[in-house]
């Protein structure tokens, strides 16, 4: 994956539409969080906290098109860790 400069606009319109498309509803205390994060341009802990959300026990399995957005964020921001890995693995692990 190409890693494409982006704006710090793009940047938020994109993570707030991978907010908007995580499967259930943020509880209220992530959601801001998540929102506190966005408007200090802390885009790389608003993501994780997306990430972590989404990898908790409760929430339900991601559609692949997000876990592709989450990857394609990930790289933009040229953030390297676990977290595109362990939805992958939460995707092949799904019943």
């Amino acid at each position: 994956m190409t890693n494409q400069p982006i704006s710090r606009h793009e940047l938020g319109t994109q993570l707030e539409e991978l907010k908007d498309v995580l499967p259930g509803k943020l509880d209220p205390q992530w959601s801001q969080l998540f929102d506190e994060l966005l408007r200090a341009h802390e885009f790389g802990l608003a993501l994780h906290v997306l990430c972590d959300y989404r990898l908790e026990p409760t929430t339900p399995p991601a559609a692949p098109a997000v876990v592709k957005l989450v990857e394609k964020l990930h790289a933009s921001m040229q953030i390297v860790d676990n977290c595109v890995t362990d939805l992958h693995a939460e995707r092949r692990h799904e019943p």
